[in-house]
């Protein structure tokens, strides 16, 4: 092996190490790389020079100096996620860690036209000028799924098109996530040990991601049949999850969610029948997706985010005490995600970051 890819696999090999842990002492990385101590020594002075590793807090000593550790650093460099609402662009910035660092919104309505496409590639290219060497940019767009309701159909290719027309005009390197999977990749950030489960996400609409060997997909079971003789849905279907389970049927005409649960919280004997009927209905959906994912389910977006123990514990109740589930199965594990504000575009921005050292250059 020549000299130059022998040095190169040693600086891969102790930056690797740095990657995966929280912080290392020199010992501590002799001990997992079997490399001698002086090259150690070369490799982090070129390391450190070069901004891939930081001093961390030395470490108490049962005699003698306190020894000197180091970090990967985690802000060497950025991704940026986006997400393009109708009336704002709302950006955030990851560390390689997929920390949020920094963010930026802007009131913009959106438009398909030139000027729209320049005045947010604008704001995203200065947001990224404040950032250490961001690798790209990730837009969190609708659901594919949605292009084939009717309804939603003209959102979706708006939203496509705004994202084309930005991206023509932006230098950094951009690539596109779906909303729905925007959005389970922070509850696989959130939960590292995550291997499967099923992401939904509950608002006035309903979107799904399937989580499965760690990788988050596309899902359509917000279109999943509970209730033939049920209202129509935007599928053109009758009675489906989304049909159900959206806030839709929590509030009244003229009523916000937050005032729904505000009123829920006092007593009010209708907003608990209506609670209660929205449990069931999401229990049987729970049910259902059990039978061919089994997974656990973990709920997202604004009706989630007022979900309290109570509520979520009788949730796991009715999926329990359903008749046909397997009593010698485990029983699916119903969990509040976490409700983090605008996580379609951090979970944009996170989708970027390499799961491993392998995916981010060292030099």
């Amino acid at each position: 092996m020549e000299s130059t890819t022998v040095k190169r696999h040693n600086r891969e090999l102790i930056l690797r190490e740095l990657f995966a842990a929280p912080s290392m002492t020199k010992r501590q990385i002799a001990d997992a790389t079997r490399l001698s101590m002086p090259t150690i020594t070369e490799n982090l002075r070129e390391l450190a020079a070069d901004g891939l590793i930081v001093p961390a807090e030395a470490r108490a000593s049962t005699g003698g100096r306190k020894a000197q550790t180091w970090q990967f650093n985690a802000r060497h460099r950025t991704a940026i996620g986006v997400a393009l609402r109708p009336t704002e662009v709302v950006c955030m910035a990851v560390d390689l860690r997929g920390n949020v660092i920094a963010e930026h919104k802007v009131t913009m309505a959106r438009r398909n036209d030139n000027a729209y496409y320049e005045r947010a590639a604008h704001t995203i290219s200065t947001f990224a000028q404040s950032l250490p060497s961001p690798i790209g940019v990730c837009f969190a767009l609708p659901s594919s799924a949605a292009r084939h309701c009717i309804c939603v159909a003209e959102d979706w290719n708006a939203a496509t098109e705004s994202y084309q027309g930005i991206s023509r005009i932006l230098t950094l390197p951009c690539s596109r996530i779906a909303r729905n999977v925007a959005y389970a990749t922070v509850e696989l950030h959130n939960h590292p040990l995550l291997r499967n489960a099923v992401c939904l996400y509950l608002g006035e609409y309903i979107n799904s991601a399937i989580v499965m060997d760690g990788v988050a997909r596309e899902g359509n079971l917000e279109h999943m049949q509970l209730d033939a003789s049920g209202d129509i849905c935007r599928c053109g279907s009758r009675g489906c999850l989304e049909v159900l389970c959206s806030s839709r049927q929590l509030t009244e005409e003229g009523e916000s969610l937050p005032g729904f649960f505000g009123v829920l919280e006092q007593g009010e004997r209708n907003h608990h029948v209506r609670m209660d009927r929205w449990l069931g209905s999401l229990a049987h959906a729970v049910n259902n997706i059990r039978t061919f994912v089994p997974a656990d389910v973990i709920l997202c977006g604004p009706i989630a985010d007022y979900l309290d123990d109570s509520e979520i514990a009788q949730l796991e109740r009715l999926t329990t005490c359903a008749e046909h589930v397997n009593p010698s199965a485990r029983n699916p594990q119903v969990m509040r995600g976490c409700c983090v504000e605008y996580q379609d575009a951090v979970g944009a921005a996170q989708s970027l970051i390499p799961a491993s050292h392998d995916g981010i250059p060292s030099d």
